[in-house]
């Protein structure tokens, strides 16, 4: 019983620290609407900070054959894709992120009145610590 109740303690800790730094985590999300993938749509231009050094960036964002398509300048890694990912969370945080060899990074943040500004996370495979940042984009 002692167990079970460290256990959830842990677990709760674990949840209350995840949500302090920022972070927001959501179950496997549900294919994106039409009208999701409208709000999205369009020519982003901003700003982002990684490794405390801010960079201006643009994302295209269209949807080609019912499926999102992200193009970013400048991103935080360059290299060849590999693999990318679009999703909404149910609480409206609208995810964005491409994987690059044995590195990922990943933008988040809610859309609202031509804006998104959010959390820029970067990863390595091999390295459980990620690097965070702060981006903010304004709809052209």
């Amino acid at each position: 019983m002692k167990t079970i109740n460290f256990l959830g303690i842990m677990l709760l800790f674990v949840c209350i620290n995840n949500n302090a730094k920022g972070q927001q985590y959501c179950t496997k999300p549900k294919p994106m609407t039409n009208e999701q993938m409208q709000l999205v749509s369009g020519i982003w231009r901003g700003n982002y900070t990684y490794k405390e050094k801010e960079q201006n960036f643009t994302v295209t964002v269209s949807v080609k054959n019912g499926q999102l398509v992200c193009e970013i300048t400048n991103p935080p890694i360059t290299g060849k894709e590999t693999s990318d990912e679009y999703h909404f969370c149910d609480s409206g945080e609208f995810h964005f992120q491409k994987l690059i060899g044995d590195m990922s990074y990943e933008f988040h943040g809610v859309p609202a009145d031509g804006r998104i500004s959010g959390t820029l996370v970067v990863r390595k495979k091999d390295n459980q610590v990620p690097i965070y940042g702060e981006f903010t984009l304004v709809k052209s």
